[in-house]
């Protein structure tokens, strides 16, 4: 019965061998990926936004502590399913944050890649960082609020 095994699982392992392989163009990335926007529509589109200032002490990841970031509600009138969180720049110059006022806002989402690569550290002394990856980031361009900046 033994004997059996061992012929089968030989058989088995010298058919997987001999079976035609596909060989890869080294030109295309295969670990390629979509990055894809948190509020549904494409980077770069401004969009009307109720949000709410959200404290990044509340997320308890130490890159966020002390900012102030914005909890998005709803895109264009439509409410988001899931909790949206952002980092953002005010270009109105007027947001004031307080965490109990609801803001009627124009702005768009855009987004960079930020933080250490593997092995900077080969070559630059060690230091308190994120790692590599893309970070996306709302630019308020209007406050609608009370009508303060159409």
């Amino acid at each position: 019965m033994r004997r059996l095994l061992i012929i089968l699982l030989s058989f088995v392992a010298l058919k997987a061998n001999s079976q035609k392989r596909t060989i890869l163009n080294p030109y295309i990335e295969i670990d390629t990926f979509v990055i894809k926007p948190r509020l549904g529509i494409p980077f770069g589109t401004i969009a009307k936004l109720e949000a709410e200032f959200f404290s990044g002490n509340d997320l308890y990841l130490k890159y966020y502590t002390g900012m102030t970031l914005l909890k998005v509600n709803s895109v264009n009138g439509k409410t988001i399913k899931d909790t949206v969180i952002m980092t953002f720049t005010d270009e109105t110059r007027g947001l004031e944050a307080s965490t109990s006022e609801k803001l009627t806002i124009m702005a768009y989402e855009t987004g960079s890649f930020q933080g250490i690569p593997d092995n900077y550290f080969d070559y630059q002394p060690l230091r308190q960082d994120r790692g590599f990856g893309f970070q996306r980031h709302l630019i308020v361009v209007s406050n609608l609020t009370n009508n303060s900046n159409k």
